[in-house]
């Protein structure tokens, strides 16, 4: 694994001079902005980036882990985040039972702590299904996770362990036939994340209940004692982010490979998991 340090800001003609005598691909916008990135596995990117920060003066870049695809194809597990951020849930209020409200300054919106879902998700229409994403997520950006018929009848012809198909409803009323939201019924808790990789504690002000917040470049660890080897996907408890926390899935090494060898991997986030024995 290496970090990537990625990006996008407006160019002077001596910053593009620069990136070009120092072979630093870059892509120029005819916006004004240049996009490009550095590697933690360049020998001198170290000075590459400050040179860039006290030179030329560009914002601090976003850093994010960069996988081979040797390191997803030897992992056990890996952990699967959705990035087709476009299902309608409407209705929220029904579905969610909600925890811990407080006042959210200045403008006294209330806003809670804590969800969980009580009922079955209605949606306001079906996504394009004729492309190579076969996941979707919420458009609110919350973890829910939401799978097509192709993931369906992949699991049942593979007899893929520990997938929950739940139904969805469209705004007739009726159960869609051609998407599902995914889930499991194998839960790990907090105790499973091996701690000191770049995650941080946050505590819920009313209840005390602990969250943890990930960095930005961040590879999850996780105790392999509390996991089943034998299942194909399993999600965390809602205890990520800051705010409303949220489950995170994991998958195993089979199912990551049925997914590449039907090329259902579009829009998909997938980073290998360490394991700790």
């Amino acid at each position: 694994m290496r970090y990537q340090f990625y990006y996008y800001t407006k160019f002077t003609e001596k910053l593009l001079d620069f990136l070009t005598e120092t072979r630093i691909k870059h892509q120029v916008y005819d916006n004004g902005y240049v996009k490009f990135s550095l590697y933690s596995s360049q020998p001198d990117h170290q000075n590459l980036l400050d040179t860039l920060t006290s030179v030329y003066h560009c914002p601090k870049p976003l850093v994010d882990c960069d996988y081979t695809a040797k390191e997803r194809n030897e992992a056990e597990f890996l952990w699967l985040t959705p990035c087709k951020y476009c299902i309608e849930i409407t209705n929220k209020e029904d579905a969610y039972q909600y925890a811990c409200a407080y006042e959210h300054t200045p403008t006294h919106t209330q806003r809670v702590h804590h969800k969980k879902q009580i009922g079955t998700f209605q949606i306001a229409k079906v996504p394009n299904l004729n492309t190579k994403t076969a996941f979707f997520a919420p458009d609110t950006g919350s973890n829910e996770l939401f799978a097509d018929h192709r993931i369906k009848a992949l699991a049942e012809e593979h007899h893929l362990q520990g997938l929950t198909f739940l139904p969805l409803l469209l705004k007739n009323g009726q159960e869609s036939p051609d998407i599902f939201q995914l889930t499991s019924p194998h839960v790990f808790g907090l105790s499973a994340v091996v701690r000191g990789y770049g995650e941080t504690s946050d505590f819920c002000p009313l209840c005390g209940k602990e969250a943890l917040v990930a960095a930005s470049a961040y590879q999850m660890h996780l105790d392999r004692s509390q996991l089943n080897p034998t299942l194909d996907l399993m999600v965390s408890d809602s205890f990520w982010g800051e705010g409303i926390t949220y489950s995170t899935q994991i998958i195993s090494q089979r199912f990551y490979k049925l997914l590449q060898q039907e090329k259902l991997t579009g829009s998909l986030r997938i980073d290998p998991i360490v394991l700790h024995d």
